[in-house]
């Protein structure tokens, strides 16, 4: 049987669930949008068919199902496409139908106050944007300026969740789409930089990891000075892990800079370094060694550059 022959069959079985998607109750509504994920994970159907069913037939009524009134209506229609994203397919034969679905899902974050009000279904919707991310899925190229314009404000969300999993998200996008990260720092950063002194110690540290991914990236070095100035303090944090990754991110931001870039910056960033080497009496073992190995790091690429 083709797959045309299939898809039809499927379309005359499952045509209740889909029309049931815009029905008028709730429960209904979610019933059958549950209904639509059991489809996705069927291992009776093909991957060919699964992708066919999803985006000829359902994909309409599931992104209206993005703005339901009912939270759990819209936190079941994420987990869904969750699972059509999941699908082990080459996205980008059909990147119009999924890069439709994800612009319809940013669009619920893309602004403050959050056209998604609840923080459960934003955690959701972190955490699919962090699985694209890890998969540095070509799918997110779709809208890179609404995805960039999503995590900024999910890194301003007041859920402290949200932002660590918006933290990871930059951390993941930095190593995907380096030279695009690079380009929106200046829209990120400040987000980042207030993460990076939040009042939780989990939030500060993911917060100054993310900063350390995107502040590599080619293009950043135009708010670095701003960047130092606001996480300088970590250097004196309460959390000894804190403490010692902001030396670590002082040595990579350092060994990562063009020519032209480290002749503008090396001086305040070698500076930092300095600090613990100059107060190697009071100074912690960990952060003093951090600091020589930053040196020593940098050091060896001058040299390698000045040979250039």
């Amino acid at each position: 049987m083709s797959i045309e022959e299939q898809l039809n069959d499927l379309q005359i079985t499952h045509r209740h669930t889909i029309n049931q998607m815009l029905d008028t109750s709730k429960e209904k509504v979610r019933a059958a949008v549950k209904q639509l994920g059991v489809i996705m994970k069927s291992a009776e159907l093909s991957v060919e068919l699964k992708i066919a069913f999803f985006t000829r037939v359902a994909l309409k009524n599931l992104v209206a199902c993005l703005g339901h009134p009912s939270d759990s209506v819209r936190e079941t229609a994420i987990d869904v496409a969750d699972s059509a994203f999941s699908l082990p397919c080459d996205v980008s034969q059909h990147f119009e139908q999924f890069g439709h679905l994800l612009t319809q899902i940013l669009a619920r974050v893309d602004s403050i106050p959050f056209k998604e009000a609840t923080e459960e279904v934003r955690v959701k919707i972190c955490g699919l944007l962090l699985k694209l991310g890890k998969q540095s899925s070509s799918i997110l190229t779709c809208d890179f300026a609404k995805l960039i314009e999503a995590n900024r404000c999910l890194l301003e969300d007041k859920c402290p969740e949200v932002k660590r999993l918006a933290c990871e998200l930059v951390i993941c996008l930095a190593k995907g789409f380096p030279e695009r990260i690079g380009i929106a720092s200046k829209r990120l950063s400040p987000s980042l930089t207030s993460c990076a002194n939040h009042q939780q110690t989990k939030i500060r540290r993911v917060g100054l990891l993310a900063l350390r991914g995107m502040m590599v990236c080619p293009g950043s070095a135009g708010v670095l000075s701003e960047v130092l100035e606001k996480v300088r303090p970590l250097f004196e944090d309460k959390s000894e892990e804190i403490r010692a990754d902001y030396l670590s991110f002082v040595s990579e931001v350092l060994c990562s800079l063009s020519f032209e870039e480290t002749k503008a910056h090396e001086t305040e960033l070698v500076l930092e370094l300095l600090t613990p080497i100059g107060m190697e009496d009071q100074a912690e073992p960990e952060l003093v060694k951090r600091a020589q190995l930053g040196l020593a790091s940098f050091v060896e690429r001058r040299n390698l550059m000045a040979e250039k």
